[in-house]
């Protein structure tokens, strides 16, 4: 599983509840390129709910660890400058964590990550992973513009929009 399809799943899943989301597409990138700038996606999702900026960089857990590091040094400056003092946006790091029959997604603001990387922790474990709130997976049902219907999953998100009131 791609962490693509947990961001298109993430982005659904926050239209189904109300909010406007919006997918950052990722810029082609070719090895060996020597392009003096090379634009860098910010972070994954924009979205908006009841007038509030959010912006989500999704991370993937397969099995073990969460490590800091995985969030890049331009995805935690942007995140940084989104929520910064002139900013009103607030900003997250969503982990799916995927394990044989898991699949849950834990929204955390950024600002705790940030404080547990001053504390000098790298990561978060398996454990502390499955001990976070998380939000339920669900199935919905879908019917595409041909008219067949069928499952796609995503998330119940209703605790998560509770910090925007």
């Amino acid at each position: 599983m791609k962490e693509a399809v947990f961001t298109t799943e993430l982005k659904n899943s926050l239209i189904r509840h109300g909010a406007f989301a919006h997918k950052i597409a990722d810029m082609p990138h070719f090895s060996g390129s020597k392009f003096r700038f090379d634009l860098r996606k910010p972070f994954d999702l924009f979205a908006s709910y009841k007038g509030h900026p959010i912006a989500i960089e999704n991370k993937m857990v397969k099995a073990g660890s969460f490590f800091f590091k995985s969030i890049q040094p331009h995805q935690m400056d942007a995140l940084e400058r989104f929520q910064g003092k002139r900013s009103y946006g607030q900003s997250f790091i969503g982990i799916n964590v995927r394990k044989r029959k898991i699949n849950r997604c834990i929204i955390i603001p950024f600002e705790t990550i940030k404080r547990f990387i001053r504390k000098g922790l790298e990561k978060l474990t398996w454990e502390e992973l499955q001990n976070l709130p998380y939000c339920e997976k669900v199935s919905v049902m879908h019917e595409s513009p041909s008219g067949k219907s069928n499952y796609r999953i995503e998330y119940n998100l209703t605790e998560f929009l509770k910090y925007f009131k």
